[in-house]
């Protein structure tokens, strides 16, 4: 089954990028898996609370790639290297696609 997919254009070097409307569910799990070693969790017995601790902000950063490499089908056409393609795009470019990535994310998860 083909899935949708949407096409945007970044607003600076006006890139075309098509991404999947939505991620499987292992998809998803595999971009936010990161996520979750990120964050340092302890139980607290006394409280019964659970304290955070730091968060590792290369898994976050790592999940953000993923979610790139699961979301993008293209750039312009080309479909080889699109984690590198995004990366090395303007950086007001590259929030934008992040920034609609995690729009369509949050419509389905």
């Amino acid at each position: 089954m083909e899935r949708e997919t949407k096409e945007i254009e970044t607003p600076v070097q006006k890139k075309k990028v098509v991404l999947y409307t939505y991620l499987t569910g292992r998809e998803f799990e595999y971009a936010q898996a990161p996520l979750f070693e990120a964050m340092a969790m302890r139980p607290d017995a006394a409280s019964k609370d659970v304290k955070f601790g730091s968060i590792n902000v290369a898994k976050v950063q790592e999940a953000t790639h993923r979610l790139i490499e699961k979301h993008v089908v293209s750039i312009d056409g080309k479909k080889e290297n699109i984690l590198d393609g995004i990366l090395d795009m303007h950086n007001d470019d590259y929030q934008f696609v992040v920034e609609s990535l995690q729009e369509l994310s949050k419509k389905n998860s």
